[in-house]
């Protein structure tokens, strides 16, 4: 998927092709503004996430378009969480939600961009240039840098860890002390795991935890959150093995196999998310360790508020719009970034985990309560 070169000159430029980056291209074309979403990977491909739509996600897909519905894109509806620590396990309802591959989910998205009226550019690198005091544009380099487009608008969904304004000097989003790290895989396990389609797994050990998920391909999905100190001291593979083994799941081969793949570090923040026209959306501009599967979620809420703001922003770019879309961006995202920390700092402790299960495991009423306060209303 490479698109096609004309226009150089935008309303807004995405640099980022994940579910922030094309949600917010999809909504700026419908809006009728002249958009390109540019990103330097080929589409479609496998990313570290746990790979899990929140009903808020859903919700947000269907808005989007039928076409990248969760339904048309033969997501797996999910039912129930299985959590486990030291060997004991419970379930939790999670009606609503739903898993889907990126693979799958990311490729639909950007061709429902190019439907709206988006250009995309794939396998595109892109670099900012340094904001011209008055200007009222925003440059930016493709490729090898020959190729320089503008924009009055530029949004950078470059990711966790996003270096697009970093680079320049403008927005940064560092790391909390003690973030744990991303890893992932997908793998086909031949039937081998005792995984059903409809269930998510996760698991909590002392230095991490593991989540799987049956994909709609019947591919598994494996994402963690591990500790730094424990991949450097073992490795990918062998540090997920590890929590595994502690909460009593067991991996296949094929897992252990597997092409893993890593993020930085989980947990961060932007303190001022925009910079002269510039926004940071989507994981850009922070994050939080997702044990709750929210992150594709938040990813979408934040180009829904972007859209909100963009007329305005193009329009009258002003420091104070800039706020305004930063204070609504926390009015939408912060209480469930809240409750998420407040629960990944518990399962930081797997003996209270496993204290909570039997408990979880004995009542229906506990566990929807359990099940509502770590998963969140459907719209929070």
């Amino acid at each position: 998927m490479t698109g096609t070169k004309a226009t150089t000159d935008f309303d807004v430029v995405v640099v980022g092709a994940g579910p922030a980056g094309a949600a917010t291209a999809i909504r700026s074309a419908g809006l009728g503004h002249s958009t390109l979403l540019v990103d330097r990977a080929q589409f479609p491909r496998d990313k570290v996430c746990g790979s899990c739509l929140h009903p808020r996600a859903v919700a947000d897909l269907r808005e989007l378009s039928v076409q990248a519905s969760a339904e048309a894109l033969g997501a797996v509806p999910l039912e129930r969480a299985r959590i486990g620590a030291s060997g004991r396990w419970a379930e939790l309802p999670v009606a609503g939600a739903a898993a889907l591959s990126r693979w799958r989910l990311d490729a639909a998205l950007i061709d429902v961009a190019q439907l709206a009226g988006a250009q995309v550019r794939t396998g595109v690198a892109a670099r900012v240039e340094p904001n011209e005091p008055g200007s009222g544009r925003r440059r930016v380099r493709l490729g090898g840098g020959d190729e320089v487009v503008e924009a009055s608008l530029l949004i950078a969904a470059d990711g966790l860890g996003g270096a697009l304004l970093a680079r320049v000097g403008e927005v940064t989003a560092p790391s909390d002390d003690g973030a744990r790290v991303g890893l992932g895989a997908t793998f086909d396990d031949g039937g081998e795991l005792d995984l059903p389609a409809g269930r998510v797994d996760l698991g909590v050990g002392r230095s991490g935890y593991v989540g799987l998920v049956r994909l709609e391909d019947g591919r598994v999905d494996l994402a963690a959150a591990a500790d730094p100190s424990a991949l450097r001291a073992v490795g990918a593979a062998a540090a997920v093995a590890a929590v595994a083994r502690e909460c009593g799941l067991v991996l296949p081969a094929a897992c252990v196999d597997a092409s893993w793949a890593g993020t930085p570090s989980l947990t961060r923040h932007a303190e001022r998310p925009f910079a002269e026209r510039a926004l940071a959306v989507g994981d850009a501009a922070g994050y939080v360790e997702p044990f709750t599967g929210e992150g594709i979620a938040w990813a979408l809420a934040s180009a829904r508020v972007t859209a909100e703001h963009l007329t305005r922003l193009l329009e009258g770019w002003s420091p104070e719009a800039a706020q305004d879309w930063a204070r609504a961006q926390g009015a939408e995202l912060d209480t469930a970034r809240r409750r998420c920390a407040l629960v990944a700092g518990f399962v930081r402790h797997p003996a209270w985990v496993a204290a909570l299960v039997p408990v979880v495991a004995r009542s229906r009423v506990i566990a929807s309560l359990v099940a509502r306060f770590g998963y969140g209303r459907a719209h929070e």
